[in-house]
């Protein structure tokens, strides 16, 4: 696809960039230069599946198994409690 000096004026002047004549024609060839570089993705083999990862990803975790680690009689005892609730610090 070819960039000709016009198209990079129009894109300037949208852009309010104030270019000479030789700087329209070094960036319309930076730009057409800059276009055959990304045609290479026009080679790249279609997929009908999209993913955010090109490698498949497994769960390894276990599943969550609910458990009592320590018994809640001995944390009452434990912690200041007031007829069964943990006694904070004031909030003002």
């Amino acid at each position: 696809m070819a960039i000709d000096p016009k198209t990079v004026e129009r894109v300037a002047k949208v852009a309010r960039i104030n270019l000479t004549e030789e700087e329209l024609k070094r960036y319309s060839e930076d730009l057409e230069e800059i276009l055959e570089a990304f045609s290479i993705l026009d080679e790249a083999p279609e997929c009908d599946s999209f993913d955010f990862n090109p490698v498949n990803v497994e769960n390894i975790l276990r599943d969550d198994e609910p458990r009592l680690d320590i018994d809640p009689a001995i944390l009452r005892d434990l912690m200041h409690t007031v007829d069964d609730r943990v006694r904070g610090p004031r909030v003002i």
